[in-house]
């Protein structure tokens, strides 16, 4: 071959080498800017997922996703209802404190704004009191509830021991001495001052006729239990009469290993005064097992409650009242009762009442005329309630819980069976329209409880324990739920303002 044909031979397959090189090298450099971009997307989506997750831990304390998952996957839940009119959700006031509770200036703002002048010295401590009928008692449906909300913001203790009604929660018992005198807003029927619980202890009558009867100087208040108590603190709310020397703990603790430590508590406690109202706070002793109160007794010196609880956090307080209708904030004293949420701390009010309304033993002959009447004086009974708490407190927020249906028992005669659920399910209208037009929230436990009749005990009324469990497991989803979409509306308002 010539050599310039050998030439042009090389260099053509030079060419022909080069070309595949560079479209080598060219296909190369394309799937590595594809994985680059990849790699850059799953970068900015794990950032975003990383982000929430954050957001996530800021707000609850803990992964909520998790926790969903393991412990509240199967549980149901229902949404809120309130009325979509209103300039902010009802529990906004709430809702900001517990996002902002890790921020100590955001919090000490929202503390101020929450108040609105009805607390000139706000505490961190968010105080919640469930009241309700029987369906609560011995810390039923709140004992649940107040769990989940330690877990997700803090805080320990079961917050108020009631003192004049002998249902007690599980593990807690209660002696007091013979020189208390029980006062009951219940059995009083008539306008008082009764406090958080709806009653308190005072000293006899007969003492400030004729002191030389008195058979004791100190009125003696014990509380024993078989688990521990949580909360770092004792809160005691008497008289504004009663002086701190007058007031003395006796505690029986026990060391780590079990061994008895008899220890007299602090006698100097904090103390913060109001209306008619003071409270002194004790610190807790570490490992025990019961408390004694004694307290001096004369004229005024009142007992009004004892709670369990640490100074901040989350405290959710059982407040039962067996066979009441719900009547319990307009038969006490305006100014008494508004010092009493200020001193307590009480941030949100649950409103759980109803049952009592239709007679065990009604029959059909009493819908036509006279339940129609008891149900139209419950509309406005309920009204003034409602609006009663909130000229006491008007930026508190409430939630009402429906009443939930009976099912149907069979042992007792069908058509008065039919008859009182078509009444309960008049009372659940009544609760949810006045909700709605007072500014609070609605709880549909009827929606969530119609379908589930093991759910109820053998009585065929109340829940069982394991209900009730329940129930308080789908108030605190329901609740989280809420405050989680609140957030997250807060999160995508705050974007659209940036510039």
């Amino acid at each position: 071959m010539k050599p310039y044909k050998s030439f042009l031979f090389l260099l053509v397959l030079l060419l022909i080498c080069s070309a595949l090189a560079y479209n080598f090298r060219q296909r190369e450099m394309a799937v590595a800017e594809a994985q680059r971009i990849a790699r850059e997307r799953a970068e900015r989506e794990q950032f975003v997922l990383d982000s929430l997750d954050a957001v996530e831990r800021r707000f609850f304390l803990f992964d909520t996703a998790l926790f969903f998952r393991a412990e509240l996957s199967t549980v149901p839940f229902r949404p809120f209802e309130y009325d979509t009119a209103l300039s902010e959700h009802p529990l906004a006031p709430l809702y900001t404190l517990l996002r902002y509770r890790e921020d100590p200036d955001r919090f000490a703002a929202a503390l101020m704004d929450f108040t609105n002048e009805w607390d000139d010295e706000p505490e961190p401590l968010i105080r919640i009191l469930h009241y309700g009928d029987s369906q609560i008692e011995n810390d039923r449906i709140s004992g649940s509830f107040r769990s989940y909300m330690q877990r997700a913001f803090g805080g320990a203790g079961r917050g108020l021991v009631s003192l004049n009604q002998n249902v007690q929660a599980h593990g807690l018992r209660m002696q007091k001495s013979k020189e208390w005198v029980e006062v009951s807003m219940v059995q009083e029927k008539r306008r008082g001052n009764y406090g958080l619980s709806g009653g308190y202890l005072m000293p006899p009558a007969i003492w400030f006729i004729q002191p030389l009867l008195r058979t004791a100087d100190y009125g003696h208040f014990r509380l024993d239990w078989n688990k521990p108590e949580g909360g770092a603190f004792v809160d005691v709310f008497v008289h504004e009469d009663v002086p701190a020397r007058n007031l003395s703990w006796t505690v029986d603790a026990r060391t780590e290993d079990g061994a008895a430590a008899r220890v007299s508590a602090d006698t100097i406690p904090t103390e913060k005064t109001g209306f008619g109202l003071k409270r002194f706070r004790f610190a807790r002793e570490e490992y025990e097992k019961s408390r004694d109160l004694r307290m001096r007794l004369s004229r005024n010196h009142n007992l009004y409650a004892v709670s369990f609880n640490d100074s901040t956090g989350i405290c959710v307080d059982n407040l039962p009242y067996r066979g009441n209708s719900g009547y319990i904030f307009s038969p006490q004293q305006r100014a008494f009762l508004s010092e009493s949420y200020r001193l307590s701390d009480v941030k949100f009010i649950i409103y759980q009442f109803g049952a009592n309304l239709i007679p065990y033993n009604a029959v059909p002959a009493k819908t036509d005329s006279l339940r129609q009447a008891e149900l139209a004086y419950y509309r406005r009974a309920l009204l003034q309630e409602i609006t009663y708490l909130h000229t006491v407190a008007p930026t508190m927020p409430v939630c009402i819980v429906s009443i939930p249906p009976r099912p149907v028992d069979a042992r007792r005669d069908m058509e008065t069976e039919y008859d009182r659920r078509a009444a309960l399910r008049v009372v659940y209208d009544i609760q949810r329209e006045v909700a709605l037009a007072t500014g609070c929230v609605f709880w549909d436990l009827w929606a969530l409880t119609k379908d589930h009749p093991e759910w109820i005990s053998s009585d065929h009324i109340h829940f069982s324990d394991a209900g009730a469990d329940m129930v308080g497991k789908m108030l605190y989803k329901s609740f989280i739920t809420d405050y989680y979409r609140f957030v997250k509306a807060q999160e995508k308002a705050y974007d659209s303002r940036k510039p």
